[in-house]
């Protein structure tokens, strides 16, 4: 891509001509003219009246004062050039000594700051003259320490109202700087904070109540002020959704407020509060007010319910006649026969347009779409998705065709990062196959179902024996618990996973019956395949050992690396976590003799130090949607990376960047700023791959695990294994996980919602309006 022309200076507003009234609030969106003085950096186009074209998100404007302006140079063929803000802050004038000595603490030592105040009436004056032989006069300043203070000075006086008006809220100089970064100027950034501290939570990435609260109390924000509590009331609401509950009981808030706030709260203040935020259409209250929750949640279950209710009372055009008999062709093909269960399992998915399959693993969900596929064969078009990448592709060698993340089906908007498909421009295939339903969350759920039109069938496939989804809402559990959605459960194991140890003894586990004896030590296989090894030890101090020990044995044997994967429970508290085991594993398999780079921050707590060293052929995993990462072959086209994609470092560049070939995607260029967002993913927790798998898995299990060792844990951890399942574990540790389940009852909405609609059927598909599907070939939809 062209380096990109800045322009740093003054300005003064000539003309704002959007917003069309002229007013221009915090943070909005602007078009205006200036007049440019005091260039620092760039040379201006100036148009014929001798000013420029702005545009772009800023503080509030006014007439009269003078603005600071970080711009990039763009060029329009039809508008000519402009420029699109990068920082504006309303140029202040630092009048008070105690300013001027407030601001230069924030970029100087104090014994700096105070050799220049004690050398110079107004140090700022000399440092804007930029007089490195004036500055010298100061005691203990050299010619060195003059050029770095006049540098330091240059890149923060742009900042300097941010400093003086936020010294006193706790906040250190690098973090105002990611503040006027996300908010776009100093002068936004100190309306914002100084109007309300708590909205950091809501805008800023890594604010959450106890580092918003903290600068709020800095900032002399009330113990029991309305700010504070309403604030916290939203915190735990939204606290409780990301635990998976759209409400809450009454007395649950009010107990959160005791514990949160304190004991000194004034009821008759809490209860106006509350009825303000009803008043705004914040919360939702049930009719009997024993129980609420955030508004937007209701709402979002509501339109789920809706277009749940929708597809499947859409038309089925679909024509699947004498499909008993493609079934029985398929049977002899195939060499083996359905079960009675994914017979029924067929005919379901043929007469329904919303269908829910569940099963656990070899029960042939699988299988069951293949029957479908053979009835319909050419007929129809398909798209088969699901939230990671990896169990996108599950599919793939039943339909033929490529998996896609649902990130990636719909599409992304690099520009705005909203979703191409919608009910606006829904997707084209006939059929839309989503596995792995349990690890998808209400939000992009709601983004899938939306854009599928009318007369297309949803087929959802999950395992309702692994772990549950982690966040909002239990999308599984209340599509069968309503009745409304019809569901196929395949109960009955096929033949063909019977001799699997991986299947028996994960199924074992699900059950709560115990895979090892008490006081068991030792190595043992299950299954008839042999595929199911166990390695029980008495000492958690163990786990990281025997792991490694497997690990050497099965690159001894020839397995390659790539078709290993290590699970653990826990992400980087530990010997036993995934960040200590991908260190460890990293020495292992690495060539270290090759470019590396170093990333991450060392933590005061040991266990919670995130550096890393990358090298050339690491496996890594992504852990943060990116849909603005450049193609490594053409620099101009941005390929979409996702959380929990994994892939291959193929090079170390000059400029600090790292290029990497993930799975299924073109080879891509990671910038310095986005490295914090991958790890190594030799080992990755048992939470990031549901939904995926590997040929061979090791896993690990300990003590150590306690607060998530459960029997979910345990058969999500062995049903990764597609040939051969390891689990390293303390027996003690492993016998208990069995025994204890920690599924929650989630408190949501969509169930009795989805029970009500159907109750009231023709009333409520009134108000639902169809989605109109498009021409397009599939293919073409969705190569982006």
């Amino acid at each position: 891509m062209e380096d990109e022309k800045i322009l740093k200076c003054t300005i003064a507003i000539n003309k704002i001509l959007f917003p069309k009234n002229g007013c221009v609030e915090d943070g909005n969106f602007a078009i205006f003219s200036a007049t440019v003085e005091d260039v620092e950096e760039g040379e201006p186009h100036l148009n014929k009246y001798n000013s420029i074209s702005v545009k772009g998100g800023c503080c509030a404007l006014s007439y009269a004062k003078k603005y600071n302006l970080l711009a990039k140079e763009k060029y329009d063929d039809k508008w000519g050039y402009q420029y699109e803000i990068c920082y504006i802050n309303e140029k202040i004038k630092l009048n008070s000594i105690e300013d001027k000595r407030t601001f230069l603490l924030t970029i100087l030592t104090e014994k700096q700051v105070d050799s220049l105040f004690e050398t110079f009436k107004d140090p700022i004056k000399i440092l804007e003259e930029g007089d490195i032989k004036k500055l010298t006069e100061a005691k203990g300043i050299g010619e060195k320490n003059a050029s770095g203070i006049l540098e330091k000075y240059e890149n923060s006086k742009m900042n300097a109202q941010a400093y003086i008006e936020l010294n006193d809220y706790g906040l250190t100089r690098n973090a105002i700087d990611k503040l006027i970064e996300n908010y776009g100027g100093a002068t936004t950034t100190c309306k914002k904070i100084k109007s309300n501290p708590y909205i950091l939570m809501d805008e800023i990435e890594g604010y959450g109540w106890e580092k918003a609260d903290k600068i709020a109390l800095a900032g002399g924000i009330g113990e029991y002020s309305e700010k504070r509590i309403t604030a916290y009331i939203k915190h735990f609401l939204k606290q409780e959704a990301m635990n998976g509950n759209s409400w809450v009981y009454s007395d649950d808030v009010w107990n959160g407020l005791d514990n949160g706030i304190g004991n000194g709260l004034d009821e008759d203040k809490i209860i106006k509060i509350i009825h303000s935020l009803e008043e705004d259409n914040f919360l939702w209250f049930s009719q009997d007010r024993e129980r609420l929750g955030l508004k937007r949640y209701y709402n979002l279950e509501y339109s789920i319910c809706k277009e749940l209710i929708r597809l499947s009372t859409s038309e089925n055009n679909f024509v699947y006649e004498d499909y008993e008999e493609k079934i029985a062709n398929l049977e002899k093909r195939q060499g083996w026969d359905f079960t009675d269960e994914q017979k029924e399992g067929i005919k379901a998915i043929l007469e329904n347009q919303v269908i829910l399959v569940v099963g656990s693993g070899g029960t042939g969900k699988t299988s069951t779409v293949s029957g479908m596929l053979e009835v319909f064969q050419d007929d129809y078009t398909y798209a088969q998705t699901a939230l990671s990448g990896r169990a996108s592709g599950n599919l793939t060698d039943v339909t033929g065709r490529e998996g896609f993340t649902i990130h990636r089906l719909l599409g992304v908007d690099p520009e705005t990062s909203r979703f191409i498909h919608s009910r606006k421009n829904p997707l084209s295939p006939d059929v839309v196959i989503l596995d792995e339903i349990s690890m998808v969350g209400e939000e992009i759920f709601y983004s899938l179902i939306q854009s599928i039109a009318n007369g297309c069938k949803l087929i959802m496939l999950g395992d309702i024996k692994q772990l549950e989804s982690i966040g909002l809402g239990n999308l599984t559990k209340d599509m069968l618990e309503s009745g409304v959605i019809k569901v196929v459960e395949l109960t009955k194991i096929h033949r063909q996973a019977e001799a699997s140890g991986i299947i028996s003894e994960s199924l074992k586990a699900s059950r709560k019956e115990q895979l090892v004896e008490k006081d068991f030590v030792g190595k043992m296989v299950k299954g008839k395949l042999q595929d199911m090894e166990y390695d029980i030890y008495s000492s958690k101090d163990k786990t990281v050992e025997r792991m490694l020990f497997h690990l050497k044995e099965l690159l001894d044997k020839g397995i390659d690396m790539d078709d290993i994967q290590l699970i653990v429970p826990m992400k980087d508290r530990g010997s036993a976590s995934a960040y200590n085991i991908n260190n460890l594993v990293q020495d292992i398999v690495t060539n270290k003799k090759l470019n590396h780079v170093t990333i991450g921050k060392e933590s005061k707590k040991k266990e919670k130090n995130t550096i890393r060293t990358i090298y050339v052929g690491d496996r890594i995993i992504n852990m943060k949607n990116n849909y603005q990462i450049s193609s490594a072959e053409n620099k101009s086209v941005e390929v979409p990376i996702f959380n929990g994609d994994l892939g291959i470092v193929t090079s170390i560049n000059s400029d600090g960047t790292i290029n990497v070939k993930f799975n299924n995607k073109e080879e891509v260029v990671i910038p310095q700023m986005h490295l914090n967002e991958i790890q190594l993913g030799y080992c990755i927790t048992t939470h990031k791959i549901q939904g995926s798998s590997a040929k061979y898995v090791i896993c690990g299990l300990d003590y150590s695990h306690y607060s998530l060792l459960t029997k979910e844990l345990v058969y999500t951890m062995l049903t990764r294994a597609k040939i051969y399942c390891i689990l390293c574990a303390e027996n003690k540790a492993l016998r208990y996980a069995v025994t204890n389940s920690n599924i929650k009852k989630k408190q949501t909405f969509l169930c009795n919602l989805l029970i009500k609609a159907n109750e009231n059927l023709k009333e409520f598909i009134k108000d639902i309006k169809p989605v109109i599907r498009r021409v397009e070939l599939f293919d073409e939809v969705i190569d982006f």
